[in-house]
């Protein structure tokens, strides 16, 4: 299975997975969403749903609170990720270029929302030793059944070396 796409993804929301794909098959939403400085994006659908930061500087609004955050690159950088249950509207304003993924998926339960910041991250090399080292790696878990077991998503990083292996972003982990 391969994402094929553009260079750079176009200012805007860019679907890649889609809950209802039967071939895919992956159950959830999976998308990037570009911003230029002052873009506005505001969302409040009845699916969990998880924004990750890939770059960029922005202001987000969520549940009363308002917070800046920043991230230089992904690759240097611990991500920023707000976990959002359903029906919770959420703003975020651009306030330089920025680049975010999307995911979401069914879920009944009602939980807090949550802005993971990237201490809260748990980074961890994998593959070392294995394989000819084909498969080092940097897995950066933000949250799974381990510490979200409300949640249906399981969201974080995979940083691959340069010719190095890795997997295709969204896959099954035992969720429930």
């Amino acid at each position: 299975m391969h994402i094929r796409g553009p260079k750079e993804y176009p200012y805007g929301y860019t679907a890649i997975t889609t809950m209802d794909d039967k071939v895919q098959n992956t159950l959830m939403n999976f998308g990037i969403l570009r911003m230029k400085e002052g873009d506005v994006f505001e969302n409040g659908d009845c699916l969990e749903r998880a924004y990750l930061l890939v770059s960029g500087k922005v202001k987000l609004e969520f549940d009363g609170e308002t917070k800046e955050i920043e991230r230089e690159n992904c690759f240097d950088y611990e991500p920023w990720v707000l976990h959002i249950a359903n029906n919770v509207n959420v703003k975020i304003t651009a306030l330089g270029e920025s680049e975010w993924c999307l995911q979401s998926t069914d879920n009944e339960k009602t939980f807090p929302s949550k802005l993971y910041t990237p201490e809260e991250c748990a980074s961890e090399n994998r593959g070392h030793g294995t394989m000819r080292e084909a498969s080092t790696r940097i897995v950066r878990t933000v949250f799974d059944y381990s510490n979200a077991p409300y949640s249906n998503l399981v969201v974080g990083e995979v940083i691959g070396f340069p010719g190095k292996w890795s997997s295709y972003p969204p896959h099954n982990h035992p969720q429930p």
